[in-house]
């Protein structure tokens, strides 16, 4: 089965790089592994 790889670049200021991480792990990576058909979600 083919496939496909998103890849997202984002820049953020070290006075809030914290809170943003809290906020990756948090809110959106259980936001984006509810998506349909979606089978692994890396943050890096």
């Amino acid at each position: 089965m083919l496939g496909f790889v998103r890849i997202w670049h984002e820049i953020t200021r070290r006075s809030v790089a914290d809170e943003y991480e809290r906020f990756l792990v948090e809110r959106a990576s259980p936001d984006y592994k509810s998506v349909p058909g979606l089978r692994k979600v890396f943050l890096l």
